[in-house]
């Protein structure tokens, strides 16, 4: 999330802390008190939703564009996303 956070304009949550307990990884991140989009919908006009749909695909056009380097290296090498 930090790699995004420094190389993308995608607006991410802030990791303080990331740790394994018992064979479970766990973040520590800021918390944003926000709709989640499957409540969006029920109350947002159409316009609002189609600029949301906009901002993810400029979002998923950027992740692709750095796909090989974002879609992970840790712990076991890196791997490919088609």
């Amino acid at each position: 999330m930090e790699y995004v956070r420094h190389n993308t304009t995608i607006p991410v949550s802030r990791v303080h802390f990331a740790f394994c307990h018992e064979n479970w990884g766990y973040n520590v991140m800021d918390f944003i008190n926000a709709t989640t989009l499957d409540n969006a919908h029920f109350f947002c006009p159409k316009d609002q939703l189609l600029a949301i749909a906009g901002q993810f695909k400029d979002f998923i056009g950027q992740l692709s564009s750095k796909y090989a380097t974002i879609m992970g290296s840790w712990p076991r090498g890196p791997f490919r996303n088609i």
